[in-house]
């Protein structure tokens, strides 16, 4: 029977991003299969090759104070401490997986829950890291714990893997780096697209903006600095899902 394994990935944008993507492809291609278990969102969800599965769990909606906090990311600390389950519990101990690993904080959580029940080893891969500085000791404190038995993590570089082991207790030869990055590369030619496409002179240098649009990613201190830019320099930022009501305050300004 083939090796089955299972990747809880809450966030569910797995085909935007190129490094987990990545490692699903390797290891579909090794002869594994790859369930993986995210909550159902509005934009497009898929799985990222054939041998993967995506499975979509439908989210419960917020009630009270949570529903008027929600999509508040400046706010998401204050979030109930359990987070949505990707998988429901009556499963944890049917699955039938020779290994388990969790995507950030909410998946190492789950995966930690499903891998005591199957008995399967688990590992992190850790995209985005907390510190207990920023979060606070008591928000910290779980996702520490759940990371004591990992057989592995993986992040992004030797800066980040080094954070994410002081930060979780993580002994640093557990921490595999693998960038964020798709698996191939080729050579660009210069072109004047975007010059076109927004109006920008030909003779003008453009420095790309593509990711998160939020004051905890620094935008609004990138946009101040643009007014101490040279002349010859024009700002280009591609939001990571479009132009939505947490982005286009800073379009307007």
């Amino acid at each position: 029977m083939d090796k089955r394994i299972v990747i809880i990935h809450p966030e569910g944008n797995i085909l935007n991003n190129p490094s987990l993507s990545g490692m699903v492809e390797i290891l579909c291609e090794k002869g594994y299969g790859v369930d993986i278990y995210s909550l159902k969102h509005k934009f497009y969800q898929a799985a990222p090759c054939e041998g993967s599965r995506l499975m979509l769990r439908e989210q419960s909606k917020p009630s009270g104070i949570w529903a008027s906090l929600a999509g508040r990311k400046a706010l998401r600390w204050i979030r109930k401490p359990q987070a949505q389950q990707c998988i429901d519990r009556d499963l944890y101990d049917k699955l039938n997986a020779d290994l388990i690993i969790g995507v950030d904080r909410d998946g190492i959580s789950e995966a930690s829950a499903v891998a005591e029940k199957s008995r399967a080893p688990y590992g992190f891969i850790s995209f985005e890291i907390l510190f207990a500085e920023e979060t606070g000791k008591g928000f910290k404190e779980p996702e520490i714990k759940v990371c004591r038995n990992i057989s592995f993590a993986v992040c992004q570089d030797e800066l980040r893997s080094g954070h994410l082991s002081t930060e979780n207790n993580i002994r640093r030869d557990k921490i595999i780096d693998i960038p964020v990055a798709g698996r191939g590369a080729k050579r660009g030619e210069k072109n004047f697209y975007l010059h076109d496409k927004l109006g920008i002179g030909h003779d003008k240098h453009i420095a790309l903006y593509m990711g998160t649009v939020h004051n905890w990613s620094g935008t609004s201190r990138l946009l101040t600095s643009v007014n101490e830019w040279p002349d010859e320099w024009a700002l280009v930022m591609h939001p990571r899902y479009g132009m939505d009501r947490m982005v286009r305050p800073f379009y307007d300004e």
